[in-house]
């Protein structure tokens, strides 16, 4: 999202697995809200997790989930 992280931009959150990862509050919530994601299973070895702002700006990021 650059530098500009506005307290009032919202941010829908997903999973690309959500059976192996979830996100504990998927939003949309304001960009400041933390959040927490939680390795259920080992179905899939990557998950892509991407944030969605209200502007429709998108980032991704892969994270491994090791057994």
């Amino acid at each position: 999202f650059g530098t500009d992280v506005s307290a009032q931009r919202t941010v829908t959150w997903t999973s690309s697995d959500p059976t192996t990862v979830t996100i504990s509050s998927p939003g949309p919530l304001l960009a400041t809200t933390p959040i927490t994601l939680t390795a259920i299973s080992n179905n899939s070895l990557t998950v892509t997790i991407t944030a969605t702002s209200s502007d429709g700006t998108v980032g991704q990021t892969v994270i491994t989930v090791l057994p």
